[in-house]
């Protein structure tokens, strides 16, 4: 994104433009430069004697300033960044192109993967992302974790942490983005609670623990535990509630640590305790054939 010219902004927290991209990852408020519009391309400068005086210079004696983005945040990019930016661009387009052909996808592990490639008339390959809505930052955006590579062939292959959270078969697609993501939905609801433990508990500035009580999965597994309870579905019940327990015991000893959990457990009791003669004369009528 290239900033087009100096505008005026109403006061607000949101598009800060940082001095470099290791400021934007920080969210070091001490290094930004101003405030930057995309639709625009317009931006408004710190009226500071700093960074913002400086940039503001530049800019008006003709230096380019490109704007990119990392984790959701704004920054300055240097003329290295944009070359490679600008590479990177052109590399993804074809790849684009190529994966939009693809009819089937195949899993390789890591040391498939690298042999298939060696072996393969073209290296070319792109990143495979994993997203839920309990994956945000701090601008309330959700978050899409690159987790693994896809060849334009429709080889594909996930990093051995992730890998190692899953044992079912799962799908793959191209977003509206034409960049390629996991299915949530081919994945069981502890698999998809594990992947976003892991990947909360891996972030360098997390600060807070997961509220288990709050995950999607949960609230679903909830539901289906009152509905099969209420039709008496015992089996359902026990798979249920073992799904859950499940879950909770993964973050049973989360670092740090997590909430919401007490609260579950008292929603499942809750839901369970009612288990009646009505209840249990249904399950024993439905097994014999009535």
């Amino acid at each position: 994104m290239k900033v087009l010219q100096i505008g005026e902004f109403s006061p607000s927290h949101t598009d800060v433009v940082f001095a470099c991209r290791e400021s934007a990852l920080q969210r070091n408020m001490l290094k930004t430069i101003g405030r930057f519009a995309e639709g625009s391309g317009s931006i408004a400068f710190l009226e500071d004697k700093g960074l913002g005086a400086k940039y503001k210079a530049l800019f008006e004696s003709g230096f380019g300033l490109h704007i990119e983005k990392i984790n959701n945040a704004l920054y300055v990019a240097d003329i290295n960044d944009v070359i490679k930016m600008n590479e990177r661009k052109l590399d993804f387009e074809s790849m684009k192109a190529l994966n939009e052909g693809v009819e089937t996808v195949e899993y390789l592990s890591e040391s498939e993967f690298v042999s298939h490639i060696e072996k393969s008339d073209s290296d070319s390959f792109t990143d495979l992302f994993f997203s839920h809505k309990s994956l945000i930052d701090s601008d309330c955006d959700e978050v899409a974790y690159d987790v693994g590579q896809v060849t334009a062939d429709g080889k594909f292959t996930l990093r051995s942490d992730i890998a190692n959270l899953i044992s079912s078969d799962f799908e793959i697609a191209l977003d509206n983005d034409g960049e390629w993501e996991i299915l949530n939905k081919t994945l069981t609801a502890r698999e998809v609670v594990n992947i976003i433990k892991f990947l909360r508990q891996s972030e360098i500035n997390e600060s807070e623990g997961v509220s288990v009580d709050e995950l999607a999965e949960v609230q679903g597994l909830l539901s289906k535990l009152a509905l099969e309870q209420r039709h008496g579905n015992l089996d359902e019940v026990e798979a249920t509630k073992t799904e859950l327990n499940d879950i909770l015991d993964s973050f049973e000893n989360a670092q740090p640590p997590a909430k919401g959990i007490d609260v579950v457990k008292k929603q499942m009791e809750s839901i369970t305790k009612d288990r009646d003669i009505v209840t249990e004369s249904l399950s024993w009528l439905r097994k014999v054939g009535f």
